[in-house]
């Protein structure tokens, strides 16, 4: 009695230990699937991007080292407490369920990591507009300083400084500073007109304050001028 009692109780337990056909396609399925994510990431990180060292600021390049590493970080992230409990969770669930749990992880992970991709894919696209309209305002800001040195104007100037008032009350107290100059956008698409920048900075100061809208031209200046201190607010 003893013994059939026994067998009873292992048949199930051996029975449960197998993995069934579809199982076994499930996980070769998932594990090409990762080889070949791995195959695509390295390839594009070695081939595509290390080659044209691209520069990272001034901590060095983008190369095979910051792939390693942020590789290995990612693999040390996979096993943080969160993820192991939601897949334990969900593991349990299907069990309970009597559902396949085999690709609980592997779908938790493909959906993390989606999720994680698309949003450093919005973050790339915001630095890069944010980056391009700073460097817009920075050639614009050149082309006129050059051509106010052309006239032998001696000038300076900030764009889209993210604080205008300090910029310009910082110049007046170290620069010398005989005129100022403030471009903005049109009405009101000016968050500086909104928040009185001119009339601030005229109760700054008694040194003449013109200011001129994006598409506008302001007043001709003779080679006579003094000095000027200029912000710019870019479109």
């Amino acid at each position: 009695m003893t013994t059939a009692t026994q067998a009873d109780l292992r048949a199930p337990a051996a029975t449960s230990s197998r993995f069934s056909r579809r199982d076994r396609r499930s996980i070769a399925g998932m594990a090409g699937f990762v080889l070949l994510l791995h195959v695509v990431g390295w390839g594009v990180l070695v081939l595509a991007v290390a080659p044209h060292d691209y520069r990272l600021g001034s901590t060095g390049v983008l190369g095979v080292g910051v792939g390693l590493t942020a590789y290995m970080l990612g693999v040390r992230h996979a096993f943080d407490a969160d993820h192991i409990a939601s897949i334990d969770n969900t593991t349990r669930k299907l069990v309970g369920e009597g559902r396949s749990s085999v690709s609980a992880g592997f779908w938790f992970s493909l959906g993390h990591s989606s999720v994680v991709f698309a949003a450093s894919l919005l973050l790339v696209a915001g630095v890069r507009s944010v980056a391009d309209a700073v460097q817009g305002g920075d050639s614009r800001l050149a082309a006129t300083l050059a051509e106010m040195y052309r006239h032998e104007i001696d000038a300076t100037g900030q764009p889209m400084s993210p604080e205008p008032y300090a910029a310009i009350k910082n110049a007046i107290e170290h620069y010398r500073v005989d005129d100022i100059l403030i471009s903005t956008l049109k009405g009101e698409q000016s968050k500086w007109l909104e928040e009185g920048l001119i009339e601030r900075v005229q109760g700054l100061t008694d040194l003449p304050v013109e200011h001129i809208e994006s598409g506008t031209e302001p007043a001709s200046s003779s080679a006579a001028e003094p000095a000027a201190v200029g912000a710019g607010e870019a479109s």
